[in-house]
């Protein structure tokens, strides 16, 4: 649980010089005003915006869109699809379930705690000792997040670890399982490899003219004329919001200060370093932190008017161009464009594109987007029309398509023989006969790998390590892989010999190994316990909630 916490504050500081990270933590700063992590009122009777029950209590509209966001901005993307949707409000339901059961149990997570978590990370130690204007700075103008706000977060996460940690109290390892993982890690390897290329064995074939238009009439897609999309959209200026935003002397000292080195000049005669004073760049400061909380606004407005679009019942449907007057913005409307050619008007580049194009007219929750973050504007944006592909004619193509019907043929070629030698190996393994002696009979090279163990093999060091350490770690000697596949050819792999590794390296390990296994258990252990206590809590059957243990 610490290193959970520990490990997400120390990636920050990695994060904070990129313009997407930038904006979903700016975001925070303004989902603050309106209670993202405010407690959730209870008792009293159904709200009208409820969107569901959870042990006979209602959820409201806006509890549930409060642990969206917080996912949203706090967890990597997962993109606008359906499926991931789904998965996202599913998630959010499950989290409040184990939310709401845990208040029932009594589980805390107390300020000493939160503090200590915080306390124990390194990038908040001045010399070694916790210094709490180091974390102040680090949080708040980097990575642009009240304190407040993020140990709130904070103490959500380590609820739900100290859940997670209840429900895998009965979980054990058995002392089989633990020798056969620490074994996979320090027995001693000496691996046999031979490199297969279509290059050398199926150069000389080609796909015939029945390939060819078999190929053609089964891939459309390859030889379509460009899908041409028309969107309508809303933006949010950035240099319109930065305006509005009051940028302190404070926050332009921190800044100038963060970035000193970028304002040194070296004096080529005397190699002193001198700086810019801070008065000749505070207001490029100012202008620059100004835009990236006007970013953080921008996504924010964004994600808000995407809740209010997804949020609504089907009963009472809203479309972008009501909800923009609602706000009193325009809605613009753009041209046709490509899957990659630039859009006239917006500057969010490919990901203008990448987010039109993963709209569907079928799909009410997938007719707009997410929102798209552009160099001076974030947009959302809503389907309008389309221009479909149109199929080339089979003879302005013909060449291209014997180009593409050949190489699959070679492939499948390819496949077929590489499954052909190595079932010749195994005959050969079979009869006794020895893997070099069968090599050499099918006048192949054989390169002899190890012996190395995964834990201490320096993989520069070892041909194919990446690729061939996985195929061999489930092998006993004289038993061979399947066929592995490189970024470019296929080896056949087999295991000469496999040997205990040093009993006291492996003692060593024991517990780290331990650790892993039993966190993998505890996650797959929760996450069944979590759907299911959602599950129950959703039939309002509270009184018969899954054991935490």
């Amino acid at each position: 649980m610490e290193r959970h916490i520990a490990m997400l504050i120390t990636k920050f500081n990695k994060l904070i010089h990129n313009k997407i990270i930038w904006a979903a933590f700016a975001i925070l700063v303004s989902l603050s005003m309106v209670g993202l992590f405010a407690p959730t009122s209870g008792g009293g009777g159904q709200p009208d915006n409820a969107v569901g029950t959870l042990f006979g209590e209602p959820v409201s509209h806006e509890e549930l869109a409060r642990i969206r966001r917080c996912m949203l901005a706090f967890q990597p993307p997962r993109g606008n699809g359906e499926e991931q949707q789904k998965m996202i409000q599913d998630e959010a339901w499950r989290r409040l379930a184990v939310r709401r059961y845990a208040t029932r149990l009594g589980v805390r997570v107390s300020n000493q705690e939160i503090g200590e978590a915080i306390a124990r990370d390194p990038s908040f130690a001045v010399n070694g000792v916790f210094n709490r204007q180091r974390y102040q700075q680090l949080v708040e103008q980097q990575i642009g997040v009240p304190m407040g706000l993020f140990e709130d977060y904070l103490r959500d996460e380590l609820l739900l670890q100290k859940m997670q940690a209840l429900v895998g109290t009965s979980i054990w390892i058995a002392p089989h399982e633990l020798q056969e993982n620490v074994s996979r890690y320090t027995d001693r390897f000496t691996v046999n490899v031979i490199e297969l290329s279509a290059t050398n064995l199926v150069n000389d074939v080609t796909a015939s003219d029945a390939q060819v238009r078999d190929f053609y009439d089964r891939n459309p897609p390859l030889f379509n004329t460009p899908e041409l999309r028309s969107v309508y959209y809303v933006e949010w200026p950035v240099q319109e919001i930065a305006k509005t935003v009051n940028v302190s002397e404070t926050q332009i000292q921190d800044a100038y200060d963060r970035d000193i080195e970028s304002y040194s000049v070296t004096d080529t005669n005397t190699m002193a370093v001198s700086y810019t004073p801070l008065e000749e760049v505070a207001d490029e400061l100012r202008a620059k932190i100004a835009n990236r909380e006007a970013l953080g606004i921008a996504g924010e407005y964004a994600m808000q008017f995407r809740d209010d679009l997804r949020m609504r019942k089907a009963a009472d449907p809203v479309s972008i161009h009501s909800l923009a007057e609602a706000r009193g913005m325009n809605v613009h409307t753009s041209e046709l464009f490509s899957a990659i050619a630039p859009v006239t008007g917006t500057s969010a580049g490919t990901a203008f594109n990448k987010a039109a194009f993963k709209l569907d007219p079928q799909d009410p929750a997938n007719t707009y987007s997410s929102a798209v973050i552009g160099d001076d504007a974030v947009y959302l944006l809503a389907w309008h029309t389309n221009r479909p592909a149109v199929l080339q004619p089979f003879e302005d193509v013909k060449d291209t398509a014997t180009g593409l019907a050949t190489e699959q043929a070679r492939q499948e070629a390819f496949t077929t023989r590489v499954a052909e030698i190595r079932r010749k190996f195994e005959d050969a393994r079979k009869e006794k006969t020895d893997f070099a002696t069968a090599a050499s009979a099918l006048k192949l090279e054989v390169v002899t790998v190890g012996p190395f163990s995964v834990y201490d093999a320096d993989p520069e060091k070892i041909p194919f390590f990446s690729d061939i350490a996985p195929a061999v770690l489930p092998l006993a000697t004289g038993e061979l892989a399947e066929p592995v596949k490189t970024a470019e050819n296929t080896l056949i792999v087999y295991l000469a010999a496999r040997e205990p590794g040093n009993p006291s390296e492996a003692d060593s390990l024991k517990p780290e190994i331990t650790r892993m296994l039993q966190s993998s258990r505890m996650r797959m252990h929760f996450a069944a316990w979590s759907e299911e206590l959602m599950a129950k809590a959703k039939d309002n059957k509270g009184k018969e909630e899954p054991a935490a243990n």
